[in-house]
């Protein structure tokens, strides 16, 4: 039999190397709509924990990193001017601290920070304490809104190449924005039970010196229970993400979010730790190329601005500082500082937005690699219109026919 030669005319790279789906999440994340939900999503965060501190006033680090009394567009200039500053020194820091502190292990953190502080710290008070606490449900219940809405949009772009409309994604969020805000929370229900045996056993019997041989009896078993609560934290901490992009995508409920996520976590743990870290240095480098884009942008609007207004003055109205010169503070220059803060605001929005998307792609690929489902697998709502066919009706003879329309036969 003679040999038969095949041209190979293209290559499924897709399929040869499903985790370069990971790649286009920085497309996604860069797109307009996205950046709206994440850029909205960032400006609530940050707005509401400066409210909880003027309350509150903790007198602690803040995670937010705002000062406290500050105004509204001084907090987003300040918040930026860390973020950029931190993203300069990044070559002075090396590569690794340039990744922890990029779109994906950055936002992990920052995201999990208030629930660090109060499970690891030491106690502070029970103003400091709630502020945390109120802070950090505030976060959940914003980015159980957005970041809905972007794992939305990222699953039915990575998957069928649909776009949502910005009404669609309002729509998913609002039948699906309970599930969102419930499925992280479902873990610490278990967690504060086995919490309150130990601190109503161990912990009551520790304070005398009479009881506390029985509270050494009892050390062991409390241990076997701390031990549980530390196993479901460790996989709430590393797989909560996990869990919004399942119900984005599978069009489910918290209980099979929360099922899923921890499968996946433990399941195939190198797999999610490989995906994590390629996103992570992808998402550093689209951050750099974003902040150099947004530098240059106010750097260009500054540089036309000062032919006419000059060079001094547009320092001095964009807060700037030259030989001396100090910085503006009227409502124009107030307006330009804001306009300046949005632009850097995206820079954190685009962490936000890549964050999300790239989340979305591990989910999928961690669902392909455990339960072996094709990557375009998703599930779509249905539709609002339906269209069957129209209403029959019989004729004198008994065989059917369409029914005239309403109206039709008076006319």
């Amino acid at each position: 039999m003679a040999n038969q030669l095949v041209t190979l005319r293209s290559v499924s790279w897709r399929d040869c190397c499903p985790w370069l789906i990971i790649v286009g999440a920085f497309r996604l994340a860069i797109s307009p709509q996205l950046l709206t939900f994440a850029t909205l999503g960032v400006l609530l965060t940050n707005c509401g924990w400066w409210v909880f501190g003027e309350l509150l006033d903790p007198g602690v680090d803040r995670p937010d990193r705002l000062p406290p009394r500050a105004s509204w567009v001084s907090s987003v200039e300040t918040n930026v001017a860390e973020d950029s500053s931190q993203i300069a020194v990044h070559h002075k820091r090396g590569i690794w601290q340039s990744v922890a502190q990029g779109p994906v292990l950055g936002v992990w953190y920052r995201m999990n920070g208030p629930y660090m502080r109060l499970l690891t710290g030491p106690s502070a008070g029970w103003r400091t304490s709630l502020f945390y606490l109120v802070g950090a449900f505030w976060t959940l219940l914003v980015w159980s809104w957005f970041g809905a809405a972007i794992t939305r949009c990222a699953a039915l772009r990575l998957a069928v190449d649909e776009r949502p409309s910005f009404s669609q994604l309002f729509s998913y969020c609002a039948s699906k924005f309970v599930a969102h805000l419930r499925a992280p929370l479902v873990p610490l229900l278990p967690v504060a039970a086995l919490s309150v045996v130990i601190l109503a056993t161990v912990g009551i019997l520790a304070r005398g010196e009479i009881t506390l041989w029985l509270a050494g009896l009892l050390w062991g078993p409390a241990l076997a229970l701390a031990f549980m609560m530390a196993a479901l934290l460790l996989g709430l901490a590393i797989g909560w993400p996990l869990m919004w992009c399942t119900i984005s995508t599978e069009g489910t409920d918290e209980f099979d979010a929360l099922s899923r996520s921890y499968s996946y976590t433990f399941r195939c743990p190198l797999h999610f730790d490989f995906f994590y870290f390629f996103a992570a240095f992808l998402g550093t480098v689209g951050l750099v190329l974003v902040e150099f884009v947004a530098d240059w942008a106010v750097h260009f609007c500054s540089w036309s601005a000062s032919w006419t207004a000059g060079w001094n003055r547009v320092l001095e109205i964009t807060g700037g500082t030259v030989g001396g010169t100090t910085s503006s503070s009227g409502s124009g220059a107030t307006l330009i500082k804001v306009w300046i803060g949005l632009v850097r605001t995206l820079e954190s929005a685009f962490s936000y937005s890549f964050f999300w998307t790239s989340i979305t792609a591990i989910y999928l690929l961690l669902r392909y690699h455990v339960d072996h489902t094709e990557l375009d697998e998703v599930y779509l709502t249905p539709q609002d219109e339906t269209y069957g066919l129209p209403p029959l009706n019989t004729d004198e003879a008994g065989v059917p026919r369409v029914a005239d329309e309403p109206g039709k036969e008076d006319a």
